[in-house]
């Protein structure tokens, strides 16, 4: 689809907030919160890549959809290109919102939890929960009230169930998953996005107190087991294309096989969605997604391709 930039805000000195209307003026395709699309950018090699990025707002045909994208120096190059090259006025290619991070329907009451950048989903589902009158309380971490995104609509557009935590010397007290996590009731869902590492706080906590797998819902914006510094090169072997690839310590296979010029599904490119899930032939993968369960992840005859990696030195794939 083809959109046009119709503002860009910035409102901290790394996040800037991007409206998008259809060229066409049409109303844009319909979503529930917790969707993102992506987005066609220019990554620092060059390449045409996608990015996915978060819709803020529940869905309203009259209004345009809105991103946040904070700028990684450190990142492939996507937040720098929008940064850079995407200005009130700037056509863009999107496609349409697909959503891994849908809010539970029969949810009696819901507990989001948001860090830093991961607010626009959260945030999302908020709004949507406050407008059916649903159940819920908002947790929203950040280093600075200054450095929070959305800290300015958060505080005047919802009802006041949300808290607000900052590191800071303003900070009055820190967010205490434990104490967030720590009375799991029958219908209760919790959602998380943000940093790996508070996802990772709020996973383990929430099983520690006995909250369900099915109840802990979370979106990643980044994987920081893909990759790792005792990785070495692998040869992949694509079985129906008939080419093997050397695919170098620090490219994810699914990058290289892209690069090849051969077609694959991806969607998230850190291990959440399982677009990507390819059938492993020959050879043992290292599964480094939050996709698979222990038991699929033992059985070794599919992996992730855009994140996990391979203990064997050739992997083979039905590519």
């Amino acid at each position: 689809m083809h959109v046009r930039v119709q503002s860009c805000i910035a409102v901290t000195p790394r996040v800037n907030v991007y409206a998008l209307a259809a060229t066409s003026g049409r109303p844009l395709p319909p979503y529930a919160p917790g969707a993102h699309i992506r987005v066609r950018v220019t990554a620092t090699n060059g390449m045409q890549e996608l990015r996915s990025y978060s819709l803020i707002d529940p869905y309203d045909p009259a209004q345009p959809y809105r991103i946040a994208v904070q700028r990684e120096h450190e990142g492939q190059g996507g937040s720098v290109y929008f940064h850079d090259h995407v200005k009130a006025g700037t056509e863009i290619d999107i496609l349409p919102p697909s959503n891994h991070f849908p809010l539970n329907p029969q949810a009696r009451h819901s507990i989001l939890i948001a860090g830093g950048i991961g607010i626009t989903p959260i945030f999302c589902m908020a709004k949507q929960l406050q407008s059916q009158a649903q159940s819920y309380e908002l947790h929203y971490a950040g280093r600075s009230i200054p450095e929070m995104a959305l800290h300015a609509e958060v505080t005047t557009s919802l009802a006041p169930c949300w808290r607000i935590y900052t590191d800071d010397e303003h900070a009055q007290s820190g967010m205490s998953c434990a104490d967030i996590l720590s009375g799991y009731q029958p219908g209760h869902h919790v959602y998380v996005c943000g940093p790996a590492g508070l996802i990772q706080a709020v996973r383990e906590l929430a099983q520690e107190h006995g909250w369900p797998e099915s109840a802990i819902h979370f979106e990643l914006f980044s994987n920081p087991l893909a990759k790792q510094a005792k990785d070495g090169d692998i040869a992949v072997e694509l079985r129906q294309t008939g080419i093997t690839l050397l695919v170098q310590a620090g490219t994810s296979i699914l990058d290289a096989v892209a690069a090849a010029g051969i077609d694959c599904d991806y969607d998230c490119k850190v291990g959440e969605c399982g677009a990507c899930l390819t059938k492993v032939i020959d050879g043992v993968p290292l599964h480094r997604d939050f996709y698979l369960n222990e038991k699929e992840r033992q059985k070794g005859d599919a992996m992730c391709t855009c994140v996990s990696w391979a203990s064997s030195e050739k992997l083979v794939l039905d590519l």
